[in-house]
């Protein structure tokens, strides 16, 4: 892995000024933020790190169950921008999180999950108490009875030292796993525990001088963070990086995507091909060369394609907004994705997978993925005939497409809105204790 395989997009800016917040719990009678004298009950969804639609879609059907429930949702997100976009009319209040900086400068991968932390701003301790005051000061405007964490490191902080219950929600990446020493990033490479440790224990040095700012319980480890019987991977086992983990509740992926069209597929007789891409995923022009030469019917989301790429890549069907997921995976025979949560979706279809990641949490998942034998992973080498190689050995070779119909046997039962509502019934349950 090089640089090209960083985890990016999870970037955090702030410029303002910042000073040490009340040394007080903040206080959180539920009144509204609007100030009238309705007590209605509020969920904060606290999303801070990644880009693009994954994180939104993973959050949206448990906030439309709150909301239908009586719940007031606030969402405090990373991205205004994207949210607005999706989310528009789906009856939420939007906030920006508080946002760190990351150094300036080249950026290697890091080793593990308190050395990107530490890359992506936290090893400022003056920025990251900012960023704590920040969340803080939002806990005591929302008043919520409940934080929901979607890749909210600092939120749940926050939540923490403010004694505000938190539901942690990922797929795995997001929430490291206990022990002694977190896990490697780089699993090909032989990183000694002394450096890996090293990583966390700067972590600590520099969060527990921020908690000791506002009176909190010092941290012993990061994973102290992500306390177990509050935390619900939105995953399977199978694809967890850091599996297998003991009493781990998995409950499958719940993502949906609002404002997805109806697609049909248009030929017989040829291979049908679905692809969900993104132009920011490394040499994907090669991979596009590569499917507009399989010989096959090829649907291709990619939000943001050039308009350039349409007619260069004519023989391809390309969209830039969603589709009926089931509808396109009802009929493909193989997809193409660079997203994790599309790895789980087309598995519950039987559909073996060509995963080609860009981010480091995509790469360790997909390290996952393989060993299921339900697809391959492009690593480095991303040329049109190592591309064109791996769609016609997922096509024409039967283990795959076999192992990924037992996968989706395996998990027959699995149903997301009975998933969401064991979110809801555990969000519930940690409403009641906050009364």
């Amino acid at each position: 892995m090089n640089d090209r395989a960083r985890d990016a997009g999870i970037g955090m800016s702030c410029s303002a000024r910042w000073r040490w917040p009340g040394t007080q719990k903040p206080h959180r009678s539920a009144e509204p933020l609007g100030g009238a004298s309705a007590a209605p009950r509020r969920i904060l969804f606290a999303w801070e790190l990644g880009a693009n639609f994954g994180h939104l879609s993973r959050d949206l059907p448990l906030a439309r169950l709150c909301h239908g429930r009586g719940f007031e949702v606030v969402m405090v997100v990373g991205d205004l921008a994207t949210t607005a976009r999706l989310l528009v009319d789906e009856g939420v209040t939007l906030l920006q999180a508080p946002r760190l900086r990351p150094p300036a400068g080249r950026r290697r991968l890091p080793v593990n999950y308190a050395d990107m932390l530490l890359r992506e701003g936290y090893e400022d301790e003056v920025a990251l108490a900012g960023a704590l005051a920040g969340w803080r000061g939002l806990i005591e405007l929302i008043r919520p009875s409940c934080l929901v964490f979607d890749h909210a490191p600092t939120a749940l902080l926050a939540a923490r030292s403010s004694e505000l219950p938190a539901l942690i929600l990922g797929p795995g990446f997001e929430i490291p796993p206990a022990g002694d020493v977190l896990p490697s990033f780089r699993p090909e490479q032989d990183i000694p525990r002394a450096t890996l440790r090293a990583a966390e224990e700067l972590w600590l040095v520099r969060v527990n001088a921020v908690l000791a700012g506002v009176r909190a319980t010092p941290l012993a480890r990061l994973s102290e963070l992500f306390a177990p019987e509050r935390t619900w991977f939105t995953t399977f086992e199978e694809l967890d990086p850091f599996a297998p983990r003991p009493q781990a509740r998995y409950i499958g992926p719940v993502a949906l995507m609002p404002a997805a069209r109806e697609v049909a597929w248009q030929t017989r007789g040829a291979p049908r091909v679905f692809a969900y891409l993104r132009p920011s995923v490394p040499r994907v022009e090669q991979l596009l060369e590569a499917l507009q030469g399989l010989g096959a019917e090829v649907l291709c989301v990619m939000p943001g394609i050039p308009d350039e790429w349409r007619s260069r890549f004519a023989r391809l069907r390309c969209l830039d907004h969603p589709v009926d997921i089931a509808t396109a995976l009802g009929g493909a025979d193989l997809v193409v994705c660079y997203g994790t949560h599309t790895v789980a979706q087309a598995l519950l279809f039987g559909r073996p997978v060509l995963l080609v990641p860009q981010v480091i949490e995509q790469y360790l998942s997909g390290l996952a993925f393989e060993r299921t034998g339900t697809g391959l992973m492009l690593r480095e080498e991303r040329s049109p005939q190592a591309c064109s190689a791996a769609l016609r050995r997922l096509l024409e070779e039967s283990t795959f497409r076999a192992a990924a119909q037992e996968f989706a046997r395996r998990h027959a039962g699995f149903r997301r809105d009975l998933a969401v509502e064991e979110q809801y019934a555990a969000l519930e349950a940690l409403c009641g204790r906050s009364r």
